[in-house]
């Protein structure tokens, strides 16, 4: 009985060194457990702030990128009125070219001649050159050329017939003023 009591009294100190191991090993666990929880805690903590930060980064940035829209548009609308305000003054410049234009085309075209609406204003018989000697626009001077005679003076132009085809209407004279001499061929 002796050894049995040694014996269990062995294994009594044994278990109770066993639940003393594992009471350490228990109490290590839950230090452990503790600063995980700590850290963990902290690291949540840590992703909650970083969290707001980059909320409060892409709220920024929001505003910053609508404030530059909205000074991109002003841009955009001050030269859309610019362009408009050019538009404006081109379409002026044509209107007042094109009052230029027409008023020139009604003097070219009274300046034609023979050939527009100046041709009403040339006698071509007696009778047509009395009725616009009554009409008193113009001075008119009456005079007879002869083919290949000398130049005829009349005022400060020098008139010379070179060829005369009556059967066609048709002539051909020099005209000469101020030293210059001019040659008018086939006229009708």
């Amino acid at each position: 009985m002796h050894t049995k009591l040694a014996k269990l009294t062995d294994d009594q100190s044994a278990s109770q060194q066993q639940i003393a191991d594992l009471t350490k090993r228990m109490q290590s666990a839950e230090a452990d457990a503790e600063t995980l929880g700590q850290r963990i805690g902290m690291t949540k903590k840590e992703m909650a702030e970083r969290a707001q930060e980059l909320q409060r980064a892409q709220q920024a940035s929001a505003a910053q990128l609508a404030e530059q829209e909205k000074k991109d548009v002003n841009a955009v609308s001050g030269e859309v009125g610019s362009v408009k305000s050019d538009v404006g003054g081109v379409k002026t410049d044509v209107a007042a070219t094109k009052a230029t234009l027409d008023s020139t085309i009604a003097k070219l075209q009274s300046t034609i001649g023979d050939l527009g609406q100046q041709s009403g204003l040339i006698a071509n018989t007696r009778s047509d050159l009395d009725a616009l000697k009554h009409r008193g626009d113009r001075q008119y001077y009456e005079f007879t050329l002869m083919k290949g005679a000398k130049p005829q003076a009349l005022s400060t132009v020098r008139l010379q017939l070179k060829k005369a085809d009556p059967k066609h209407g048709k002539y051909s004279v020099d005209v000469t003023s101020d030293d210059k001499t001019i040659e008018k061929r086939t006229r009708m």
